[in-house]
């Protein structure tokens, strides 16, 4: 897709050729390589049912079938023969999978909107079905098979009128054997020519259609999903959405028989129907799914890249140490730092030490606790009660404080992309610093607390490079293995260098690719062979090859797999060097390391500034009790009276 042209070939030998499983795995590392959506790439590269087919390839198999009962009801018109498709098809297990999906990809519920699109019987059957609660025994009963049977025959064909409810009732919540067993018996009872005759008798528009599709289900599922396949393309003009549905969804399941079942019931084989009906890269990805195309073949280069050995070399679990500065006091005293600081606000004045002397001096846990222990105690919010008797920085820094990791690190990057212009040295500073597990808590408190997409957020206000940069880190899909390849390693180091130094202009995307999807270890490794390699470290390049955010972006995110303390000692140093200070990094910076590695980061600034000391620089750049906690924080309080 990159480039002039679209090649639908090779999009096809692999999206034709991978099962769902893979297939996502495949969206989410595209997205961490290149900063893109998968789905939307494909979008704007491809048209028509090809386009469509590829959508429903992109998604897991509860969220395809989730979206398709979001477009059956969206808009104007309901697709009946979707719902009924779908949701009287579907095992118990895979039901209760597309509710989930439906709720976390709409942030609705599916019954809700299912019920709100339809009306009478045919409501009461989906929505039975979507309580996913049908008996699965492997057995049955012959006796309570026939009362069944009879039950049905009074409810309809024996009934003036038909009682619908009863219908419902049985084939909804009866196992799939003992329905075999009650049709088996209706038929012996039946004056209308069994279960189907009966319900084409007695019902009509799509409650009969969904009646006969749970039983035609019950008693041939295969040769339910070959019926739909053929009447798809049956006739004048073809049913693609269905035609993709049953594809896509039955491929990986039953479609070897769903094939053999079509050629006996119809003239033809389904790949004679899909050559007949469809053309073009549409056709064959059809093909591809049921079988029927030619699978790929690797080229010589790919099969002796395959064929290559890995260089696999086992490392020792990585031990940095790390040391924090703030430590859990002890013992801990909920009750009475909260009525210090009640004390500290109270009648007129405020005595900011008492507040430092808490604040400063509680691990995040404790100072989660005295927040909710002091509404509890007070019936006051103890941020709010904070905000007004502070000002400046020193409020700034203490409502932060009152905050949890990934709620300071969510309120961040929210005030970042507030209002007009963006704060992009801070989503960098977060976003490219942050492990796997802390970004997925930041991406899920973010949508918690602000009811937004955290990526949505970011690809609306950055662009360009910087934005697929931003966009890869946020999938937490970085590798934690402790081994290196050091084959691997030659050829990334090898990759990098063709893409800058030694390229008219940078591929900007292959060092995303690199830089997003390796793990720590099996990076350093690559510098060290870039380095051999170009005669210059990774950073002297990247320095000369790029510019701006991007820059700054990919600096950081090298800076923090060499050495993570140093590039945070970098970041205080620049927050206080030159005219001003930057005091939203500064206080992040304290506020996120204080407990981690902070030991470490007035270390190697020492190291790497001359050997000046951290807290004697703060100190000088700052002032009053803003100065007086961030010392608190980092563990250099001798410097507050300076």
């Amino acid at each position: 897709m990159k480039g002039l042209g679209t090649d639908e070939k090779a999009i096809i030998d692999v999206m034709g050729y991978r099962n769902s499983v893979q297939r996502v795995e495949l969206v989410k590392m595209f997205k961490t390589m290149f900063g893109k959506d998968l789905k939307e790439e494909l979008k704007g590269e491809t048209s028509g049912d090809f386009k469509e087919c590829l959508k429903a390839l992109c998604l897991a198999p509860d969220e395809y079938d989730a979206s398709e009962i979001k477009r059956a009801i969206k808009g104007l018109g309901t697709d009946e023969d979707a719902l009924i498709e779908i949701l009287c098809t579907r095992t118990n297990a895979q039901i209760k999978a597309i509710r989930e999906a439906y709720k976390r990809l709409y942030s609705k519920e599916m019954e809700k909107d299912v019920k709100g699109d339809t009306s009478g019987n045919f409501k009461r059957l989906l929505v039975s079905q979507i309580q996913a609660n049908r008996d699965e025994s492997p057995t049955f009963d012959l006796t309570a098979a026939k009362q069944d049977a009879e039950a049905l025959l009074k409810a309809g064909e024996k009934k003036w009128g038909t009682d619908e409810s009863k219908f419902n009732e049985i084939l909804c919540q009866r196992s799939f054997p003992h329905l075999r067993a009650v049709f088996e018996e209706y038929d012996k009872i039946s004056t209308k020519g069994g279960m189907e005759a009966a319900i084409k008798s007695e019902f009509s528009g799509d409650i009969k259609n969904g009646l006969l599709a749970v039983v035609r289900v019950i008693k041939d599922k295969v040769g339910y999903f070959a019926q739909k396949m053929q009447k798809s393309m049956k006739g004048l003009g073809t049913d693609d959405q269905a035609l993709i549905r049953c594809t896509v969804s039955r491929c990986e399941c039953d479609m070897v028989q769903i094939k053999s079942a079509f050629e006996k019931e119809f003239k033809g084989s389904l790949a004679d129907w899909i050559k007949d009906d469809t053309s073009g890269d549409y056709q064959q990805i059809l093909l591809a799914l049921i079988g029927d195309r030619e699978a790929p073949t690797l080229s010589a280069e790919e099969i002796a890249e395959g064929q290559a050995e890995p260089e696999i070399e086992e490392i020792e679990e990585e031990n940095i140490p790390q040391e924090g500065t703030l430590k859990p006091v002890d013992p801990f005293d909920c009750k009475s730092d909260c009525e210090i600081l009640r004390k500290a606000m109270k009648g007129l004045g405020t005595d900011e030490k008492a507040i430092i002397g808490v604040m400063g001096h509680r691990s995040t846990e404790q100072r989660k606790e005295i927040v909710k222990m002091f509404k509890t105690m007070f019936g006051k919010d103890l941020v709010k009660e904070l905000k007004s008797e502070t000002s400046g920085n020193f409020k700034t820094i203490l409502e932060g404080l009152c905050l949890s990791a990934a709620e300071f690190d969510a309120s961040q990057l929210k005030k970042a992309m507030k209002g007009l212009g963006t704060d992009e040295d801070c989503l960098i500073e977060i976003l490219c610093t942050r492990t796997n597990e802390k970004l997925a808590e930041i991406v899920e408190v973010y949508k918690k607390v602000y009811g937004k997409s955290l990526e949505e957020d970011i690809v609306s206000e950055t662009s360009g490079h910087l934005k697929r940069l931003l966009v890869s880190m946020l999938q937490a899909n970085r590798p934690e293995a402790n081994t290196i390849d050091r084959r691997k390693a030659r050829k990334d180091a090898k990759d990098l260098f063709e893409a800058g130094e030694k390229k008219f202009g940078t591929d900007e995307s292959r060092f995303n690719v690199i830089l997003c999807s390796r793990s720590y270890p099996q990076l350093r490794a690559t510098f060290d062979e870039y380095e051999k390699l170009a005669k210059k470290d990774i950073t002297e390049s990247i320095k000369s090859e790029m510019s701006g955010d991007l820059k700054k972006g990919m600096l950081t995110i090298v800076g923090c797999i060499k050495n993570k303390a140093a590039q945070f000692a970098r970041t205080v140093h620049s927050a206080i060097t030159g005219l001003g200070t930057d005091d939203e990094s500064l206080i992040r910076t304290c506020i996120t390391r204080c407990e981690i590695d902070m030991v470490q980061i007035k270390e190697h600034f020492q190291a790497l500034f001359d050997g000046k000391q951290m807290g004697k620089e703060i100190a000088d750049d700052i002032s009053g009790d803003y100065k007086r906690i961030i010392l608190a924080l980092i563990g250099e309080e001798q410097y507050s009276k300076k």
